[in-house]
């Protein structure tokens, strides 16, 4: 699942300056942000079997960190269930498939606000990181 983020281009221009300034202190402060947005996410998601929360995870490259989920349901959650489709039935786990007994919920989004808490929203937090991982280097 792909979310597309507004102003990311201004959180990319401040990470090539501090690219510049030490990179592995940046990769650094990057894991620490990518693990406070994964423990929120997975604070945020909704839970049924759990499934979905332990899915959720980060995937790291050297200054690129990837959070996400693999489970083919997740954009339901994120985003809500889209018109149409079987929504009488339901998968229980040991039974299969049994009427719905409630009706589908909208979205109960879990990773854009974790997202939006760790950084979109607050944005200085990379940048505490960075001066925390400079300190604690010298």
């Amino acid at each position: 699942m792909t979310i597309k983020v507004k102003g990311l281009e201004k959180i990319k221009a401040k990470m090539s300056k501090m690219k510049d300034s030490d990179p592995e202190c940046l990769d650094i402060a990057m894991d620490d942000l990518a693990d406070y947005i994964h423990a929120e996410a997975s604070r945020l998601v909704p839970v049924d079997t759990g499934h979905l929360k332990a899915n959720i995870n980060v995937k790291r490259q050297e200054l690129k960190k990837t959070i996400g989920t693999n489970v083919p349901y997740a954009r339901w959650i994120e985003y809500g269930k889209p018109v149409g489709g079987k929504t009488t039935m339901k998968w229980k786990k040991g039974q299969g498939l049994v009427p719905r007994d409630t009706v589908p919920l909208g979205p109960r989004p879990f990773l854009r606000p974790a997202w939006t808490k760790g950084i979109a929203g607050n944005n200085q937090k990379l940048q505490e990181y960075f001066i925390q991982c400079l300190g604690e280097r010298t």
